[in-house]
């Protein structure tokens, strides 16, 4: 048994100003690269990982498999020589165990470069929503004796860096995708009332797949 005093969802007035934040910037940018063009090109990816709470070079090996999965379209301007910068907007999920459950919804700018129009190594950056559900029943005191309390999370704000590769296998087998694996560092924030965790830690580590749109 835990408790957990429940609040209103956009109780706080920092996650106001950060969603708020999150909703004017990516129409910014959008509008900055000029988007209008239709010039851009599209594709969608699937990606399957691990989470988990750590520091992020901790060994893989030193945590127990949390499974997650994330869909994204990315949008990326035509490639200037071997650098590409795309934009990627994220929704996903994960379950840690015993613990709690999160989606997610995020905006990664994508920077990219290419060798031998086969391999590519990428960075990532980025900002989001997220909203995390306790797995364990919640209780709340009522006249002196806890009650099972209908429990509807919290919200994060969720900033994430990461890097990654990627195989294309456009050129040998002339087909419209790519493989990669991926790493990630994020944060939840505020994660608890009155301070007692301002911010989580946690990464993710998976492989995916992305397939270019005609």
């Amino acid at each position: 048994m835990f408790y957990v005093k429940t609040t209103s969802l956009f109780k706080h007035k920092i996650l106001k100003k950060l969603l708020v934040f999150f909703v004017m910037i990516v129409p910014m940018s959008m509008n900055g690269q000029e988007w209008s063009d239709g010039k851009y090109k599209k594709s969608v990816s699937f990606f399957v990982f691990n989470e988990h709470i750590a520091t992020p070079f901790s060994e893989p090996s030193d945590s127990p498999t949390h499974l997650g999965f994330a869909g994204s379209l990315e949008l990326s301007k035509p490639r200037t020589g071997a650098y590409q910068f795309a934009h990627i907007f994220q929704g996903g999920y994960y379950y840690h165990k015993d613990f709690n459950q999160v989606v997610f919804f995020t905006w990664k700018p994508k920077f990219e470069l290419q060798f031998a129009r086969i391999f590519n190594v990428h960075g990532l950056l980025g900002v989001g929503y997220a909203h995390s559900f306790p797995v364990r029943t919640t209780y709340e005191l009522d006249d002196g004796s806890y009650v099972k309390k209908t429990n509807w999370g919290r919200p994060h704000f969720m900033p994430s860096l990461g890097s990654g590769a990627c195989v294309d296998l456009q050129k040998w087998f002339d087909m419209p995708i790519e493989l990669f694996v991926r790493f990630e560092a994020f944060g939840l924030g505020p994660y608890a009332l009155k301070g007692r965790v301002p911010v989580t830690l946690n990464t993710m580590t998976g492989i995916g797949v992305k397939y270019s749109l005609k």
